[in-house]
C-alpha cells in the first residue's frame, strides 16, 4: 500500500483501492471517488503490485460488487498467493476440497497446458502451422 489505508471488512461501506497507475492516468487520489455501476466509492488507498505480481487496476469490497451485480454470495474468481512454494500443492488441494467444483490452477498446471500447447504447435503438419513471424516470436517470449 502506497497511502491510504486497506479495505475493512464492512459490506456497507463503498470503499476501493486503486493501483498508482490507475490513480495517475485518472487523477485520482486517497479521498476521492471513482464510479462502478453508477455507484460511487470513496477512494481510501493506493497500491502497487508486488514484485512479480500482475498489478490490479482497483479493490472493491466482495459484497459490494455481488449486490451491484445482483450475484449475491457468487464469484468467478479468488486469486490466491501461497506463503512459499512448497505450500502452493497443499492449498490448491485444501481448495478443490472445500469449494466443489472449483477450478484450480497453479502456475506449474499453467506451464503444463502451455508446453503442451507448444509441443503440439511443434509437431503439427507444416501445412496447417502458421507461418507468420508474430506467431513464432510470440511462441518463444
Amino acid at each position: 500500500m502506497l497511502r491510504g489505508r486497506l479495505l475493512r471488512l464492512d459490506a456497507r461501506r463503498r470503499d476501493a483501492i486503486v493501483s498508482q497507475s490507475y490513480a495517475q492516468r485518472n487523477g485520482v487520489s486517497v479521498g476521492g471517488h471513482v464510479t462502478v455501476a453508477g455507484k460511487s466509492f470513496k477512494v481510501i488507498g493506493i497500491s502497487k503490485a508486488p514484485l512479480g505480481a500482475r498489478p490490479l487496476t482497483s479493490t472493491f469490497p466482495l459484497a459490494q460488487l455481488q449486490k451491484l451485480s445482483k450475484r449475491e454470495g457468487r464469484i468467478n474468481v479468488l486469486q490466491v498467493r501461497a506463503t512459499s512454494g512448497d505450500r502452493v500443492e497443499p492449498v490448491a488441494m485444501r481448495i478443490r476440497s472445500d469449494f466443489s467444483g472449483a477450478q484450480v490452477t497453479t502456475a506449474k498446471n499453467l506451464a503444463d497446458r502451455v508446453s503442451g500447447s507448444l509441443v503440439d504447435a511443434r509437431t503439427c503438419p507444416a501445412s496447417s502451422a502458421p507461418r507468420s513471424r508474430s506467431w513464432r516470436w510470440s511462441l518463444r517470449s
